[in-house]
């Protein structure tokens, strides 16, 4: 293990030895558009702000919020949240799922989203559809139950299929479904303990999975998530106790601090208890420890109980093996509470301080995405994991000046305002949940550094790699850094071999660039075929991000038309089917027609292409031909369309932007901006600023 240690040149703490759960794949659908591992790092490291106000395709503002709530007036006095974007949590491709259209109407939410995240777990671990069945995976999944479950007869009444209503809106089938879609005969279950529920279900699906080892039992694995979704009434009751933030946000150690806010999403992960080299060195991370106790009787039902916190915390670092100098980072449950926040920290000092010789970061994803409740566990343990594959911590949000009821004399702690080495490319960290009902939990997880200045060496031969992949510098796609042959997006997953030997001795550009004829060898040939039930639609700053459908012109070609607007510049992209899961877009931003088209998959939202209007010469309201070719190549391409035959066509409808600025001034309530009478391309808006000598704005 030394030597291997070595061989990777690992700085920090060495890798743990003996059978441990490791995490081979996870996947998100948080607010901010993080639909992948990825999306999430990004977000947290670029210390984005998820929350906005109540999204008006979701929310009824003037019947369910008043600034002046009580109990004579029941309402919500916060119009703030941070949500996952109205299409990825009401879209759901039930025909791959075998569910009957009725029975998909009447699905809640939060079978919607872990449906899809699920399995998106599971491919990324190796999982198909035909592999799946019969396996032996638990799920594991923490549900407080989605405020939409309060519309039960709502959705009888609407959907006139009250038979189906039960089975679509209870938490205990959330994980059931998923287990009986694909056929798996692991156990599934389903866990309320408030905000520390989905990391109590890792703990179970954890603790499962040594006991079917010890037992000699068999078990493929264990998929853990979370999953919360928001809707008015949630909202109310919350306020009518008194625990949401009246300012809207999560000051997680912050003096501001004056409640949580809320946040809905989806989280899984995939475990694997195994100590198998080829699983080792392909995990994302290894899940050390974890454990859940209860409070008992603490000052009263809800309050947080400092010595319980501290039992679960080193428990979990008992069996993580560790000492507390090995602890890299620790993300806190971080509620913004002016009672939760200061008892954490001083739990986690009381456990921390002794034998500490660094400092230690304290994060908290609260600050970013607000409040998951039952999927806030989730949201951290896989935080923990990117913050230990970058070496590096995540600046807390809204933090400007400290709570003064934190206990940080004599203790090396960190609240990070900006991103921070952790100062190794290797280590542990975790992460702690509370429920409100006294339920704690906790989980520990080691990881080393995959991305970054600190990324530590890799550990297989070069022999033993299935491709090398370079991006092409003139259609940015992914290309054999030997031979050039193009890659597409989904292509067979066997050894490749480079055999695609050119006539002229330019590898250069990739496969489908070069120009040239071939010696011998043949290109890799993609697995996803065009098929006639395939419908392509267009979406964009044309239409206003709406999906507007192509036309099938022949086998594999579609077209439509896109007009100019005041800018003269359009980007978009291609969606499959009306799935925004499903986007077909260019591998570079603000694309021309040389760039490769990638997907269909639900990456790069922030590429798309660009038709250049301004560039060409053209005016505003000139169209634009956009054609799209499904072959054994995909191909889009557009042209202006000449004056004299836009007679014959049927113009789309002139889509014009408004443009709005939100910021502290407004209470970050929408403020649209006006044009300027001598340049209407300039939208002006101004404001004052206040005592605070600064505002914010976007």
């Amino acid at each position: 293990m030394v030597e291997r240690d070595q061989a990777l040149d690992i700085t920090g703490v060495p890798r743990p030895a003996g059978p441990k759960a490791q995490m081979l794949s996870a996947a998100t659908r948080f607010p901010a558009f993080a639909s992948t591992m990825d999306e999430y790092a990004t977000m947290v490291y670029l210390c984005t702000d998820a929350a906005t106000v109540w999204p008006i395709s979701r929310c009824d503002l003037d019947l369910y919020y008043s600034p002046e709530s009580d109990f004579m007036n029941p309402k919500s006095y916060t119009n703030h949240g941070s949500w996952v974007d109205l299409e990825s949590a009401i879209a759901l491709d039930n025909k791959f799922f075998g569910i009957p259209d009725e029975e998909a109407t009447c699905l809640s939410l939060n079978q919607r989203m872990i449906l899809e995240v699920g399995y998106q777990t599971l491919y990324l671990a190796g999982w198909t559809r035909s592999k799946l069945n019969g396996a032996k995976i638990g799920t594991y999944l923490g549900d407080v139950g989605s405020d939409w479950h309060s519309l039960t007869a709502m959705f009888s009444w609407r959907f006139h299929e009250p038979m189906l209503c039960a089975t679509s809106l209870t938490s205990s089938v959330v994980p059931a479904r998923l287990a009986f879609v694909f056929n798996m005969k692991g156990p599934t279950m389903t866990f309320d303990t408030a905000c520390s529920a989905s990391l109590v279900a890792t703990h179970h699906g954890h603790m499962d999975q040594i006991n079917h080892r010890a037992w000699g039992k068999e078990d493929d694995g264990a998929l853990c998530g979370g999953v919360n979704t928001l809707a008015e009434p949630g909202y109310v009751g919350n306020c009518m106790a008194s625990m949401l933030s009246h300012i809207g946000r999560c000051f997680t150690f912050d003096r501001t601090a004056d409640g949580y806010q809320r946040g809905e999403g989806a989280g899984c992960f995939f475990l694997k208890l195994t100590e198998d080299d080829r699983v080792v060195e392909e995990r994302m991370a290894c899940l050390a420890g974890t454990c859940a106790n209860q409070d008992g009787r603490s000052a009263s039902l809800t309050a947080p109980n400092g010595p319980s916190q501290q039992a679960v915390i080193r428990a979990s670092l008992r069996m993580s093996s560790i000492t507390t100098n090995d602890v890299a980072a620790v993300e806190c449950h971080g509620t913004g509470t002016a009672l939760g926040d200061p008892i954490e920290v001083g739990a986690l000092l009381a456990v921390m301080e002794k034998g500490r010789d660094r400092p230690l970061p304290h994060t908290s994803a609260k600050s970013n995405i607000s409040h998951l409740e039952s999927a806030a566990g989730v949201a951290g343990i896989l935080k923990c994991a990117a913050i230990l594959l970058h070496a590096a911590a995540t600046p807390n949000v809204h933090l400007r000046a400290m709570n003064a009821h934190l206990a940080t004399a004599g203790f090396p702690q960190l609240f990070e305002t900006e991103i921070t080495d952790i100062g190794a490319n290797s280590g542990f960290m975790g992460v702690s949940s509370f429920g409100f009902g006294g339920t704690n939990s906790r989980g520990d997880l080691y990881a080393k550094a995959d991305i970054g200045p600190r990324k530590c060496a890799r550990g297989y031969e070069h022999a033993k790699l299935d491709i090398v992949a370079a991006p092409c510098p003139k259609c940015m796609g992914q290309m054999c850094w030997m031979c050039g042959v193009a890659i597409p997006t989904y292509s067979e997953k066997s050894k490749h071999k480079c055999s695609l030997v050119r006539e002229v001795a330019n590898y250069d550009y990739c496969s489908e660039c070069y120009e040239g004829g071939y010696r011998y060898g043949a290109s890799l040939g993609s697995t996803l075929q065009w098929e006639a039930s395939y419908r392509v639609g267009i979406t964009g700053t044309c239409n206003g991000w709406q999906v507007d459908e192509l036309d099938h012109e022949t086998d594999g070609i579609y077209s439509g038309l896109i007009m100019l607007g005041d800018t003269r510049r359009e980007q978009f992209q291609l969606v499959v089917n009306g799935n925004r899961e499903n986007v077909l877009y260019p591998a570079c931003a603000l694309a021309d027609q040389s760039a490769r088209v990638v997907g269909p998959e639900a990456c790069g939202r922030a590429q798309s292409w660009l038709v250049d209007g301004f560039a060409d010469g053209a005016h505003e309201g000139d169209l634009y031909r956009v054609t799209f070719e499904w072959g054994d190549k995909l191909r889009v391409s557009w042209q202006l369309v000449p004056a004299e035959e836009r007679m014959d066509v049927n113009e789309p409808v002139a889509y014009h932007s408004r443009y709005f600025i939100v910021g502290s001034f407004t209470r970050w309530a929408p403020q649209e901006m006006v044009s300027d009478r001598a340049d209407p391309h300039l939208h002006l808006a101004s404001f004052s600023v206040g005592s605070s000598s600064f505002e914010e704005f976007q």
